[in-house]
């Protein structure tokens, strides 16, 4: 059975983004609808959820746009029901017990304040929301519901803070899947990244071509000009390939002084094989030198296996360096001679 890929329940911005304009634009429509129907039936109290569907769709106006933090948005609902509650609770008649969409208004507000704000703040809200109603409660005499809006002001503190730590605990963990899957010297994938890439090209049938590069000579430029240069010419190596790649493919480095790009099927391999090797030697890099790169490429639709497919690149990577270096290969040798080769 397939392991579960833990990245595919993960929300990306624009996934975040779109649940939050459903989840306003939905709350709007269903506040919109109470106040018409209250209305409809001669009630006199429709201005709360009136308010309510107004505040919802002017929220989900502003997550429409990007230009505006969600923070912003969410401290700006919270000010915005805070004033509102406080409206209800300062016209409330005194002595007389508070109507209990307000009491729930009240555990929204605690739940709101530790869900937006950081952590002393939303205490200090929260403190201020229960001091505030304890304060109306009391003089109507109601202790049970101030007992219970108490234990609800516990209670969301608790679930906060529970879940700002399975928060804290998910993003490092997080961070290191990144660390594990990141090359530390570059900051490209790693050969465990671009595995796990091939493998599920070569799963789903993707009509991907795998380009295979070495940086001519790169042991004169350790040994010459030390290893410190030379690893800032694998970083810049590595952010002229990934700039000429661009969202047609990915970049990883594969060991060394080696690199593998994966090219998705809308990407000509002699095309953007010219353009890697005219990006990397375009300019002189660390030290003054100027670098260039052999690559040898292979097609997945030429091979059976993603362990063929590395073999091929690889055999027309070593054809490409014996022929002079600073040439791409794709196409010579074939696969039943590397086949052939290796049995002898």
């Amino acid at each position: 059975m397939a392991t579960p890929d833990p990245a595919r329940w993960r929300l990306t911005e624009s996934g975040r983004r779109r649940a939050r304009l459903w989840i306003t634009g939905l709350a709007s429509a269903g506040q919109l609808g109470a106040a018409l129907l209250l209305s409809r039936a001669g009630s006199g109290q429709i201005w709360e959820p009136l308010l309510g569907g107004v505040l919802c769709a002017v929220a989900c106006a502003l997550v429409a746009s990007s230009r505006i933090p969600w923070r912003w948005v969410d401290i700006g609902l919270l000010v915005a029901a805070t004033l509102s509650v406080g409206g209800q609770l300062l016209t409330h008649d005194t002595g007389a017990p508070l109507p209990p969409s307000v009491q729930f208004a009240g555990v929204f507000l605690f739940l709101t304040g530790f869900i937006v704000l950081p952590v002393g703040w939303g205490a200090l809200y929260a403190g201020g929301v229960l001091a505030v109603y304890s304060a109306v409660l009391l003089r109507s005499g109601d202790l049970t519901a101030l007992w219970q809006l108490g234990l609800a002001g516990l209670l969301s503190a608790y679930l906060s803070a529970f879940g700002r730590t399975i928060s804290a605990e998910r993003a490092e963990a997080e961070a290191f899947e990144r660390l594990a899957l990141t090359d530390p010297l570059t900051g490209l994938d790693n050969r465990r990244a671009m595995m796990a890439r091939l493998q599920k090209a070569a799963h789903t049938g993707q009509p991907v071509t795998a380009l295979l590069l070495d940086i001519d000579r790169f042991k004169g430029i350790n040994d010459r000009l030390g290893h410190d240069v030379g690893d800032e010419v694998l970083r810049e190596v590595g952010r002229r390939l990934r700039a000429a790649v661009g969202t047609h493919g990915a970049v990883a480095r594969w060991g060394g002084e080696e690199f593998l790009v994966l090219l998705d099927g809308a990407a000509s391999a002699q095309a953007t094989g010219q353009a890697l090797r005219q990006a990397v030697r375009a300019a002189p890099m660390a030290g003054g030198v100027t670098v260039t790169v052999s690559l040898g490429g292979a097609a997945l639709r030429e091979v059976g296996t993603v362990g063929e497919l590395l073999k091929l690149a690889d055999a027309r990577l070593y054809v490409a360096k014996s022929s002079g270096r600073d040439r791409a290969e794709l196409s010579v040798p074939q696969l039943h001679e590397v086949q052939i080769q290796t049995l002898a």
